[in-house]
């Protein structure tokens, strides 16, 4: 029974992006083999990712965008694109780019702040 005054969950949506997919075109617009990960990841967890078996962490993410010489955004831009055309990637990073704004972050800091505060200028 749902309590008064206690907010619902919100449900869950699955992402939109398709890592995998991203990935692999990045991967093969390189003229990269899978096994050219060797220094970073195997050719097993390569070939996981690419199914879509396998999450990487955002560490092992950098690691493999390192290897392809992009950036780990360029990657994440990707993955939530249907169709990697400049109209639709400018629309993402606006979108992107109001939501920074919106935040109000001006800096980071190692105190976790509450919504709404802004770091203090210390």
């Amino acid at each position: 029974m749902r309590q008064c005054g206690v907010p619902r969950k919100p449900p869950y949506f699955p992402p939109a992006s398709d890592l995998p997919r991203a990935f692999r075109a990045v991967r093969v617009a390189r003229q990269l083999t899978q096994g050219s990960f060797d220094t970073v990841s195997s050719m097993a967890h390569v070939s996981r990712i690419e199914r879509g078996t396998s999450d990487p962490t955002f560490g092992k993410l950098e690691a493999l965008a390192q290897v392809m010489n992009v950036h780990p955004v360029t990657v994440l831009a990707l993955s939530y694109l249907k169709r990697p055309h400049p109209r639709d990637l400018q629309a993402l990073f606006d979108r992107v780019s109001a939501e920074v704004e919106a935040l109000g972050i001006e800096e980071f800091s190692g105190e976790t702040l509450s919504p709404g505060v802004k770091p203090s200028g210390k």
